[in-house]
């Protein structure tokens, strides 16, 4: 983790929910549902009905509520932007890390308070940076050697990426293997930057 690396962006002192409701407006955005504010991968990639559109200034209207008030919890998820919204893409400079921007593919998580994704990996072969612009995000890593006492999905499976352990409340008679796994935690506040390499 680096402390304070985003800290200097121009998205630290410009990108509040108002603000960029004022520059993506009324212009219809992804955004997954679910019942509680854990986000299972069964109901995020199972099923179309789990996955809605809705109006960005609708959606920070929800995020200011905190969400729940039709019974369902709403999560803005891997949503890139920057080609999309360039005046909210000029606000994240990662020039210190990367000199080729082709290399660079930004996205955008916006969610309530307490907001939860299950342990997973991201199935691509890149290497991730994970900026907190707003409010605070917990994480625990785990190596990629670890897998195999992670209970992942079983392979085929769309979701084979994801762990079918709760992190928070681990059911070691289903999972007796999971305490083998050593895992890091860090909390990263307004400002913080997270190198994840791939596979973690």
């Amino acid at each position: 983790m680096l402390a304070g690396a985003a800290g200097g962006w121009g998205a630290s002192s410009s990108w509040t929910l108002d603000h960029m409701a004022s520059v993506v407006g009324d212009i219809s955005v992804p955004v997954f549902k679910s019942p509680t504010p854990v986000f299972h991968p069964e109901l995020k990639y199972s099923y179309d009905r789990m996955r809605v559109g809705v109006r960005f200034s609708d959606y920070v209207g929800m995020v200011k509520d905190g969400g729940a008030g039709d019974g369902y919890y709403y999560y803005l998820a891997t949503t890139p932007f920057a080609e999309h919204y360039p005046e909210l893409g000029k606000d994240v400079d990662f020039s210190y890390f990367l000199t080729n921007r082709k290399e660079l593919h930004p996205n955008i998580w916006i969610s309530m308070s307490g907001t939860v994704t299950p342990l997973h990996f991201d199935p691509f072969e890149f290497h991730n940076f994970h900026a907190v612009v707003r409010g605070r995000k917990r994480f625990v890593l785990y190596e990629p050697e670890a897998s195999s006492f992670l209970a992942p999905y079983p392979s085929g499976e769309r979701i084979q990426h994801f762990s079918q352990v709760d992190l928070d409340n681990p059911d070691l008679r289903r999972f007796p293997d999971f305490p083998k796994a050593q895992g890091l935690e860090c909390l990263l506040e307004e400002g913080d930057l997270l190198f994840m390499p791939s596979w973690w």
